[in-house]
C-alpha cells in the first residue's frame, strides 16, 4: 500500500516539493490572482496558529460558508492543521438548516466569505457557542475578524515564538472533517471521514486518472460537495497541479476561464456537459454549410471508429474545439449522478475525453471510475485499487 498522510500536512508537504509553483488561482479583472504551494503553507499555519490562540481546541468545530474561492480552500487547510473538525457548509442551504448544523455540531467560530456574513449575522445570536466570525474578506463589518487581520496576528505569533499548530496531534484514523449531506432522506446528517479515508482515495484516483503535476483543474464544483473537495481540491494540492477557480457558472465564463488558465482537467455533474454540448451543437447549427461539413466530418469518425476501431474526433475537430474553448482540456470526469452514454459519445465524437465514476460522501467519494483507455460510455467504471463492491439483489443483468 503506498503511503497515505494527514490531510492537515497538505499544505507543508507539496510547499517542499512544489515551492513557488501557483497552487490556486481566480481570474480578477483582467489577470489571475495567485497562491504559490509556500504562500499556501505559509497562510494556512499563520491562520491555524491564529486559531488556536483563540482557545480552539482539537475535537472542537469549525466552519466553512462562501462560493467556490481560493480563501475558502485557504479556510479548509488552516482548520485542518489545528486539529478541530473542519465542517463545510453547503451555502446553497436555507437560513434554518445552515443554523440547525452550526448548532449541532456546536461551531466555535467560522470562515464566512462576504456573501454570506448577512446570513450568520442574523442567526448568530441563537448560536451561543459560535464565538468567531472570520470574513474571507476585509469588509466595513463591525463584529467580523478581517481575513488579513487574522493572518497579520498569526505571523507575529509565529515571530514571537508561538508554534501551536507543530504541537497537533492527529492519526489517520481520526476524523478531521464532517461533511452534512441530505442524501435520500432530506434531513441532513454529518459524516465524519478520516485523513485516511481522504488520502486513500486521493493516491489511489492519481493512480487511475493519471493525474500529472503540470495538470491544470478548473473548479466549478461547490467546494463543499465531497466529490469536489476530495478530488478537484484535495487531489490536485497533492499533485503540485494549479487550480483555478471559476469566476461563476455560466457556461460563457467557465469556457473563458477554461481558455485563459489552459485548464487540462474538468470535473462536473452530467447537467453541466449536457450543456456544455448543447452550446457547441448551437452554434453548428447557426451555419448552415457549416452544419453540412460538421455532419459530416462526424459520420466519417463514426465509421473510423466503428470499422477501423480508430478516433479521429482529436485532428478532425481541432478547429472546433479551439474556438468552444475546451482545446486544452484532456480529461473530463462526470459524477453525482447517471450521465447519459450520448453526452459522453457526442464529446467524444468531437475529440473530448469524458468519462463517468461513482461515489458517495460516506466512501470519500470515490468507489470506481472508468480507466482512461479501456473506458465505456454505459459504465462506472471499475473500483479504484483496495475498495470492495458488491451489488445488493442484483437483476438480471447482474
Amino acid at each position: 500500500m503506498e503511503d497515505l498522510f494527514l490531510i492537515k500536512d497538505i499544505p507543508e508537504l507539496s510547499a517542499k516539493k512544489f515551492g513557488s509553483k501557483i497552487a490556486l488561482q481566480m481570474k480578477s479583472g483582467y489577470t489571475f490572482r495567485s497562491i504559490t504551494y509556500e504562500q499556501l503553507d505559509d497562510m494556512t499555519k499563520k491562520l491555524a496558529e491564529y486559531i488556536l490562540h483563540l482557545g480552539i481546541k482539537k475535537g472542537e468545530s469549525f466552519a466553512v460558508l462562501g462560493e467556490n474561492r481560493p480563501e475558502w480552500a485557504i479556510s479548509y487547510l488552516s482548520i485542518a492543521r489545528t486539529g478541530a473538525y473542519v465542517i463545510p457548509v453547503d451555502s446553497m442551504l436555507k437560513e434554518k438548516e445552515i443554523k440547525m448544523i452550526l448548532h449541532y455540531i456546536k461551531a466555535k467560530g467560522i470562515f464566512v466569505s462576504p456573501r454570506y456574513l448577512d446570513l450568520i449575522n442574523e442567526i448568530k445570536d441563537s448560536l451561543p457557542d459560535l464565538k468567531y466570525v472570520i470574513s474571507m474578506e476585509d469588509v466595513e463589518h463591525t463584529h467580523e475578524i478581517p481575513f488579513h487581520f487574522a493572518l497579520d496576528e498569526g505571523r507575529k505569533l509565529l515571530e514571537q515564538g508561538s508554534h501551536k499548530y507543530r504541537d497537533v496531534k492527529i492519526s489517520l484514523d481520526e476524523p478531521y472533517v464532517i461533511i452534512f449531506t441530505s442524501g435520500t432522506t432530506g434531513q441532513s446528517k454529518g459524516v465524519m471521514l478520516t485523513s485516511r479515508n481522504v488520502s486513500y482515495d486521493i493516491v489511489y484516483s492519481t493512480k487511475l486518472i493519471e493525474v500529472k503535476e503540470n495538470d491544470r483543474f478548473i473548479s466549478v464544483l461547490p467546494l463543499h460537495h465531497t466529490f469536489e473537495a476530495t478530488a478537484g481540491f484535495l487531489l490536485p494540492l497533492y499533485n503540485g497541479c494549479t487550480i483555478t477557480y471559476a469566476r461563476s457558472l455560466k457556461p460563457n465564463e467557465i469556457l473563458e476561464d477554461i481558455k485563459d488558465s489552459q485548464s487540462t482537467i474538468l470535473l462536473g455533474v452530467p447537467l453541466l456537459f449536457e450543456k456544455i454540448i448543447l452550446g457547441i451543437k448551437r452554434e453548428i447549427k447557426k451555419s448552415l454549410i457549416k452544419n453540412t461539413i460538421v455532419n459530416g466530418m462526424l459520420a466519417i469518425e463514426k465509421g473510423s471508429k466503428f470499422l477501423l476501431n480508430i478516433k479521429l474526433g482529436n485532428p478532425i475537430f481541432k478547429t472546433l474545439r479551439e474556438k468552444s474553448g475546451l482545446s486544452t482540456i484532456r480529461l473530463m470526469i462526470s459524477g453525482g449522478a447517471a450521465l447519459k452514454p450520448e453526452v459522453a459519445e457526442s464529446f467524444e465524437s468531437f475529440g473530448f475525453l469524458l468519462v463517468q465514476g461513482y461515489g458517495l460522501t460516506e466512501t470519500s467519494p470515490v468507489v470506481s471510475v472508468n480507466p482512461l483507455h479501456k473506458y465505456k460510455h454505459r459504465s462506472i467504471g471499475v473500483p479504484i485499487e483496495g475498495v470492495e463492491v458488491q451489488i445488493d439483489n442484483p437483476n438480471e443483468n447482474g
